[in-house]
């Protein structure tokens, strides 16, 4: 896939219910109540980024060359997908029993994880172009 595509496909789909929030928030009364960014979003852009690069990788034309940098990348993936899981636990479990949770937190890590995962991604997509030469 190109970059192009990939932006699109990958990023505007991950990114979705961000915008849409956002988008929300111009139409709603109540601005002060209003959450801007839920830590749920957040999570979801960076689930779609995981599953995103486990199924790039998994199309390539393995060899041996490529093989361990395949399984690096997925091994990757699956390690932040289980963070990001972690989290929409916690996300849940405080929608159940409001306050058990500091949601403030959970955002945080949620946008630093999607922020350092999109950064791996990006790296992802650069090798990508390498190994299908």
């Amino acid at each position: 896939m190109n970059k192009t595509k990939w932006i699109y496909y990958t990023v505007g789909v991950g990114i979705l219910p961000i915008v849409l929030r956002l988008l929300a928030a111009i139409f709603s009364e109540e601005k002060k109540d209003f959450l801007f960014f839920a830590p749920a979003d957040i999570i979801f852009f960076g689930l779609v980024l995981c599953v995103s690069n486990i199924n790039e990788v998994e199309l390539l034309k393995k060899n041996e060359t490529h093989h361990k940098w395949i399984t690096r990348t997925n091994g990757m993936s699956i390690i932040y997908m289980i963070l990001y899981t972690f989290l929409f636990g916690l996300v849940i479990a405080n929608e159940i029993h409001s306050n058990t949770f500091n949601i403030e937190a959970i955002k945080w890590a949620s946008g630093i994880l999607s922020f350092t995962f999109f950064i791996f991604t990006l790296s992802v997509y650069k090798n990508l172009k390498l190994y299908n030469e």
